[in-house]
């Protein structure tokens, strides 16, 4: 993870969160499949290496691609939304995977996790182009949004 994220965030200062976020998606989802069907201690560290590699990128990626959808005065909030979300999935995750394992074992699991996570990636995929159109088409914002700005303003 040390070496992943030594390197991932110039990465994204230079092409953006999609070069990062796919691959990085994908290795989490064959790093999950990988250890849902491991036969083997070898098998494990692979899928090990490759879910290390999916969260050294993933966290900090999407992190700071939040803050750059922010005005700079919504960063803090924009930051601390984003780890009670996180923080959240992961609690709420664990619980929901404990009985998961409980009925299906811990291979299927690890095997739905995977699948979760391609999901997960599609739906990025969309909202991602979503946010990339209306930045090209410099669409205004809702009126909704605007009002709600103009009202945090001093």
């Amino acid at each position: 993870m040390v070496i992943v994220r030594s390197f991932s965030g110039k990465i994204f200062d230079k092409f953006g969160h999609r070069v990062l976020i796919i691959p990085a998606a994908i290795s989490g989802a064959g790093g999950l499949l990988l250890l849902g069907f491991s036969t083997s201690m070898m098998m494990v560290w692979i899928s090990g290496a490759l879910f290390g590699i999916a969260f050294a990128v993933l966290q900090p990626i999407t992190q700071a691609w939040a803050l750059t959808l922010v005005p700079p005065e919504k960063k803090a909030t924009a930051n601390s939304m984003l780890l009670i979300f996180i923080d959240s999935g992961m609690a709420i995750g664990s619980v929901a995977l404990g009985f998961l394992a409980k009925s299906v074992g811990y291979g299927m699991t690890f095997s739905y996790s995977a699948a979760l996570m391609v999901v997960i990636l599609v739906l990025y995929l969309i909202g991602s182009k979503q946010t990339e159109t209306a930045k090209a088409t410099k669409e205004k914002p809702s009126k909704r949004y605007v009002l709600a700005f103009e009202r945090d303003k001093p």
